[in-house]
């Protein structure tokens, strides 16, 4: 785990499912934190405000869209990244209800 995301240790575990595979995260820290602390998955999500006003981290979290910044992990949850995610969602147009 990166020096920048000590902070995750103190957390309870907990798994949730990321693109179809298994991934262990720490519940009550937001998607993003847990996404970025990760090696493998680091690669795969973007972001640029982290703070909820740019829409970049958009997730579908069990088939809603959201924030990945903004978004408390509690565990068991099934997440695909953006890359996976239908077209036009993540683009704050029509349809995207967050």
């Amino acid at each position: 785990m990166s020096r920048h995301f000590r902070f995750l240790r103190d957390r309870p575990s907990a798994t949730i499912v990321v693109g179809g595979r298994p991934v262990a995260v720490q519940r009550g820290a937001s998607l993003l934190a847990n996404l970025l602390s990760r090696p493998e998955m680091s690669a795969e999500i973007d972001f640029y405000c982290a703070i909820g006003q740019c829409f970049r981290c958009i997730c579908l979290v069990d088939g809603t869209l959201q924030r990945s910044c903004m978004y408390v992990t509690s565990g068991g949850e099934h997440v695909e990244l953006p890359d996976n995610l239908p077209q036009g969602a993540g683009n704050r147009g029509p349809g995207v209800d967050i």
